[in-house]
């Protein structure tokens, strides 16, 4: 029998299962919350008589109490990472929390939020092996920022309109409108490509014929359009404004201009 997970004092605590060929494990609960990450392999949860498909790349979320069952595809066993965690959480909402479990339980995470996710949960397994200054603090804000992030997937998936939209079109749809909410990072043509999962080729057309623009024409497009309304406000300095949508220096930004 497994020996069961004790959550320390900051209510968050993170294993790796590693699973072997033909892997079930049996039908079972916790007294605390969980999300699990598959990071390889394919597999099924059980959950409430329903079977919920686990992707790389995919999340379920667990409510205390519930019963379920993990069962791997034949010769292809999942690794897993779990969180397991009590409520409340600072940083987040008892509201939204609950908005995360009353929606689908399984999450499957677009192309340009994986390597947010992975680096948080890097972050958090770093903090939890070296116990940094304030770790446990660093610990409850990452899992904040996943659940967050998690619900916004969640509210994203049920507003969408590109189901409309031809696969290679969707995808590129997705980065572009994550490119536009957060100017602030860095994008290149090809780690936007790298995110939609084509080709830096297939892309550009695609940018073109959804925005009438390159890629590079549209984020510039986009950030001298923000930078023009913070300027008419008067409120901060060039340099500031052009730190806040995303120019690493005035040159840049002046060209852009």
């Amino acid at each position: 029998m497994k020996k069961q997970t004790v959550i320390p004092d900051h209510k968050i605590f993170i294993e790796n299962h590693a699973h072997k060929a033909d892997f079930k494990t049996s039908l079972h609960k916790h007294s605390y919350h969980s999300l699990l990450f598959v990071v390889s392999g394919k597999g099924e949860c059980k959950l409430n008589n329903k079977l919920h498909s686990l992707t790389p790349n995919s999340v379920i979320i667990l409510k205390e109490s519930q019963l379920h069952q993990l069962i791997d595809t034949p010769d292809n066993a999942m690794t897993i990472f779990v969180i397991y965690f009590h409520a409340p959480l600072s940083g987040i909402s008892d509201k939204t929390l609950d908005n995360v479990f009353r929606n689908d339980p399984t999450i499957s995470i677009p192309p340009f939020s994986i390597p947010k996710f992975r680096r948080l949960l890097r972050q958090m397994l770093y903090e939890q092996e070296n116990k940094p200054l304030l770790y446990n603090e660093s610990i409850q804000q990452c899992l904040s920022v996943i659940l967050l992030e998690l619900y916004r997937i969640q509210l994203k998936t049920e507003a969408s309109p590109t189901h409309t939209l031809r696969k290679g079109e969707q995808k590129t749809a997705m980065v572009l409108e994550y490119t536009e909410k957060n100017l602030y990072e860095h994008h290149t043509l090809a780690s936007s490509a790298k995110m939609a999962g084509i080709s830096q080729r297939q892309f550009t057309t695609l940018c073109n014929k959804l925005t009438g623009n390159s890629f590079n024409q549209y984020i510039n497009k986009l950030r001298t359009k923000q930078a023009a309304e913070l300027l008419k406000k008067g409120e901060s300095s060039v340099t500031a404004i052009a730190f806040e949508v995303g120019y690493e220096d005035l040159s840049t930004f002046y060209r852009a201009f």
